[in-house]
């Protein structure tokens, strides 16, 4: 029986007894609704009284020994573990957050996200398939929101510089400023990049002037919204079947793409050798969107006579199992043919 129903089972027990001792007197010894109301709660209570006058009859003490012996055992037993839950529940509190702050402290190459507003709740979702998301938020119902979701969550505001250390800025591998205004996105991108030169930081924009004021402040990538919304609505009037097409692959309704980026290390299958001479296709299923190179611009739809070096930032698309062959390709020297 869980604590709340064993509070709500005694509270019951006391409804009871009390019942039957304004029912019990009000019968034995033909008291008044008050009276009887008034030689049961203070009989319960244990403060004591005088009989009423002449006494009560035998019936009426049996009544008030049961409320003595039942009644009071019933509200001790009460107060006992509305107490106890109490307790319980500061402790478990306490504990949860220690137990946070020790998860926080140990957690590596995270990402963290500030706001779970509408677009916060939709960028988590996809977030959290392929990393470890911490999410902070200043709106109490939303943090709820997000811990029900099943995210780690600081509540504070990001704008802070502790809030931000508390959700392990030193140690994250990206930030994603998605507040509910520019001017706060603004703030987090600044204290961002001022506490972490090298940190990947994306951040959202309502007005499309804030754009610029945001990579003035250090954003690597903004994303406006509006301006993303306003291309959808415009290429699906355009190009209907291009559109259908990519919703079907940001959805995955049909496909189940993924674009992933991986840096070649020296002795893979890839070091040293064309994009047809590898054989990338062939053996993973995977397809090359652009190579970065270490030196010189980077290439996009590489041609397969292009060659790829170690060092160099190859970005795949395909299937997970398709992307996970050509990790092994990019990633193991093991797999050198």
């Amino acid at each position: 029986m869980g604590d709340k129903h064993r509070l709500q089972t005694a509270a019951l027990m006391v409804v009871v007894v009390l019942c039957v001792g304004v029912v019990g007197f009000m019968l034995t010894d033909d008291l008044g609704i008050f009276d009887a109301v008034y030689f049961t709660v203070i009989t319960i209570s244990t403060v004591g009284f005088n009989e009423p006058a002449g006494g009560f009859s035998h019936g009426g003490r049996a009544i008030a020994l049961f409320l003595v012996i039942g009644g009071v055992g019933s509200l001790f037993y009460t107060a006992t573990i509305g107490f106890q839950m109490a307790v319980e529940r500061l402790l478990s509190g306490r504990g949860a957050r220690r137990r946070r702050r020790k998860e926080l402290a140990k957690m590596q190459d995270h990402v963290i996200l500030c706001g779970f507003g509408n677009v916060g709740r939709n960028a988590y979702t996809i977030l959290r398939r392929q990393n470890t998301v911490v999410v902070i938020e200043s709106d109490p119902e939303a943090a709820q929101d997000a811990r029900d979701r099943g995210a780690i969550v600081v509540e504070g505001n990001a704008t802070q510089d502790e809030t931000l250390r508390t959700a392990g800025i030193d140690r994250c591998r990206a930030l994603v400023a998605s507040v509910r205004t520019d001017a706060d996105n603004l703030v987090i991108v600044l204290s961002a990049r001022a506490r972490r030169p090298d940190l990947l930081v994306v951040a959202r924009a309502t007005e499309a002037e804030s754009e610029s004021k945001l990579r003035l402040a250090g954003a690597d990538r903004v994303v406006s919204p509006q301006v993303v919304g306003a291309h959808r609505l415009a290429s699906m009037a355009i190009q209907p079947e291009i559109a259908d097409f990519i919703d079907l692959v940001i959805q995955g309704e049909l496909f189940e793409l993924h674009i992933e980026h991986f840096e070649v290390v020296p002795g893979s299958a890839l070091d040293g050798r064309s994009i047809g001479e590898a054989a990338i296709r062939r053996l993973s299923g995977a397809s090359v969107l652009a190579v970065r190179h270490t030196t010189g611009p980077a290439t996009v739809n590489p041609h397969p006579e292009q060659i790829i070096n170690h060092g160099d930032i190859v970005i795949a698309v395909g299937t997970e199992a398709q992307v996970a062959a050509f990790r092994a390709l990019a990633c193991d020297p093991a797999q050198v043919i």
